[in-house]
């Protein structure tokens, strides 16, 4: 699959913009917080930094298909805001939330390194 560019983006910045999002993608995955819930929310910080970066660049189906996967939905929807900065965190197994999103990490880590050569113009 190519990366589609979007129609007033430039190649070296879209290139530069997702390197910079893989480098963080793998800063976290090798030294992410220990803490499962502490995990959770750098991904999600993460993911929706990684959005805002991307979307002059690339198309939003891009986005969806290398940020926003449905396990990110999946591990979004486990955190219910409530007021302030307060979280409450529904799962109760916080080992395997661990190793379920530092799957994901590495999973869309394989996905961006894998598409960041592979651009086209729309």
């Amino acid at each position: 699959m190519l990366i589609t560019l979007t129609p007033d983006s430039h190649g070296e910045l879209a290139h530069q913009n997702l390197g910079h999002v893989l480098h963080q993608a793998r800063n976290l995955y090798s030294s992410g917080p220990g803490d499962a819930h502490e995990l959770q929310a750098a991904y999600v910080t993460w993911a929706t930094e990684a959005r805002h970066s991307l979307r002059t660049f690339i198309s939003s189906a891009d986005i969806d298909r290398l940020i926003t996967t449905p396990q990110f939905m999946a591990i979004l929807a486990l955190q219910v805001p409530l007021t302030g900065k307060h979280i409450v965190q529904l799962s109760a197994l916080p080992g395997p939330m661990r190793g379920l999103i530092s799957a994901e990490i590495g999973e869309h880590i394989r996905l961006l390194e894998g598409r960041r050569p592979a651009m086209t113009s729309t």
